[in-house]
């Protein structure tokens, strides 16, 4: 909680706000706020400037028993950051325990709904307990709900760096026609061409979400970003 109060509270260097304004980047910076107190006016000021650079603001919270696990609380939080100017948030097992949720977040604002698979069983409570939800009946729910995106990880290759799950992914291009962004699997530059040239029926994925390869340096976050500007 401490240390996430005081990136917000950090105020962006006027060369730093210089060189994410530049032509050549595309910058996306993703928060961590679990309630809305820790959206307040003065955290809200400090990230104004980034959005001025054409900084992409995007908020994932995580489901706090007692803290965040009810939809007034959850709502309020989604209110406070469209408010500072976030354009999009993330919501997992808040989203399948409360899917009415999803539609009063998404009347606000754009709503990501996280959707993390266990064999084909939608698994929440970070992971640790299943839905009873199938990735079809899912994707059919949140569609109608004013859902913007949907961010689909597959666990048994999350962090493996052994390939995307392509045939999945490619299913769930199939069954919706909401943006769909690839997570888990990514090891090597040719997964993201292999995501990238991934297409059913006209449509292609909406983004990749890369983790463990960046901290290993099995893909260059430079090259991966010129690679991709063209697709």
């Amino acid at each position: 909680m401490k240390h996430r109060s005081a990136i917000l509270l950090w105020a962006p260097h006027l060369a730093l706000l210089a060189l994410l304004a530049a032509p050549r980047w595309r910058t996306t910076l993703v928060l961590h706020a679990n309630h809305p107190r820790e959206i307040g006016a003065e955290r809200a000021a400090r990230l104004r400037p980034l959005r001025a650079a054409g900084v992409t603001l995007l908020n994932q919270a995580v489901l706090l028993a007692g803290v965040n696990d009810n939809e007034t609380a959850l709502a309020g939080l989604s209110d406070a950051l469209f408010d500072a100017g976030v354009v999009r948030v993330v919501m997992g097992t808040a989203a399948v325990e409360s899917p009415d949720l999803v539609a009063a977040v998404a009347a606000i604002g754009r709503v990501a709904v996280g959707l993390d698979l266990r064999g084909d069983e939608v698994a929440v409570r970070g992971w640790t307990a299943g839905s009873g939800l199938g990735l079809q009946d899912a994707l059919e729910r949140f569609s109608s709900l004013g859902t913007d995106a949907f961010v689909i990880t597959r666990i048994e290759r999350d962090g493996t760096l052994e390939g995307p799950d392509l045939e999945g992914l490619g299913d769930a291009l199939a069954a919706t026609g909401i943006d769909v962004v690839a997570s888990g699997g990514v090891g090597r530059p040719g997964d993201l061409t292999d995501l990238a040239d991934l297409e059913v029926d006209g449509r292609r994925l909406a983004g990749i979400i890369i983790g463990r390869a960046l901290y290993e340096g099995t893909v260059d976050l430079a090259a991966a970003v010129e690679a991709m500007g063209g697709r």
